[in-house]
């Protein structure tokens, strides 16, 4: 019974893949236009690697105190 229950879920699992593979296949992408730009994109990702490197900066200077501290008191 148990056997015959696997071999009906793998039918079935073969099914719907190979369903959702024709259906995928249905409707091609349409080609961006023109208009599209990522010049948008651009702007915010330039910020986040300056407030990256500036994080790292600030940390390396942290530390970098904290070592010299550390040294002067020995």
């Amino acid at each position: 019974m148990e056997s015959m229950k696997m071999k009906l879920f793998a039918a079935v699992a073969v099914m719907l893949m190979a369903v959702s593979a024709v259906s995928a296949q249905d409707a091609p992408a349409a080609a961006p236009g023109p208009a599209m730009s990522d010049a948008g994109v651009f702007v915010p990702t330039a910020v986040a690697s300056l407030v990256a490197i500036a994080f790292g900066l600030v940390m390396i200077l942290i530390n970098h105190k904290l070592t010299i501290a550390e040294y002067k008191m020995q």
